[in-house]
């Protein structure tokens, strides 16, 4: 049984998969010191949203979500050996 304080499938708000032109525009208005809330607004985002996109890029240089994901504990010879073992027991 749902709590009431979660609030079911109906009621949440849909989430927005921001592309990497708008995460681009969004980094480079803000080098030409435009505010965070005109650029939110410019782009129909949450201030909180441009706000994440530009610290993420502060912090890490980065303007795409490439690091998403769990990181290989493999080094480069260490998954070709375990690529020729998986390919000898599938023969």
């Amino acid at each position: 049984m749902r709590s009431p304080s979660t609030p079911d499938m109906s009621t949440r708000k849909n989430r927005k998969n921001v592309t990497e032109e708008v995460r681009f525009a969004v980094i480079s208005l803000a080098d030409e010191q435009m505010k965070q809330t005109d650029i939110a607004l410019k782009f129909n985002l949450s201030k909180s949203t441009v706000s994440k996109i530009i610290k993420k890029y502060q912090t890490h240089g980065r303007r795409t979500n490439e690091t998403r994901g769990r990181k290989l504990k493999l080094n480069a010879a260490a998954v070709r050996i375990l690529k020729c073992i998986v390919l000898k027991n599938n023969m």
